[in-house]
């Protein structure tokens, strides 16, 4: 079982590897639009870093309940499947 800090630790690290691999990726793509999907991505990934270090994270006081958690992940499956299948 892991800690809370724990989570958000490996949730920080996750997010530094996922901005070097974008990084990476743009340096190597050809396409100026790949290139800045890229860099997008690897911004993205360094701003979800930051959230997860905000205070109210180690702490475990920002975290919904599991229901909720559960219950948002329901909702958002059945609008995706919604949307893809009405496109």
């Amino acid at each position: 079982m892991f800690s809370v800090k724990e989570l958000v630790e490996i949730a920080v690290n996750v997010e530094g590897s996922g901005e070097k691999f974008h990084r990476k990726l743009s340096e190597e793509v050809g396409n100026d639009e790949q290139k800045k999907l890229s860099e997008y991505l690897a911004d993205q990934e360094i701003e979800h870093a930051r959230v997860f270090r905000k205070p109210g994270y180690v702490e475990g006081k920002v975290f919904p309940s599991f229901d909720t958690l559960v219950w948002e992940s329901e909702r958002n499956v059945s609008w995706g499947f919604t949307i893809f299948f009405v496109l």
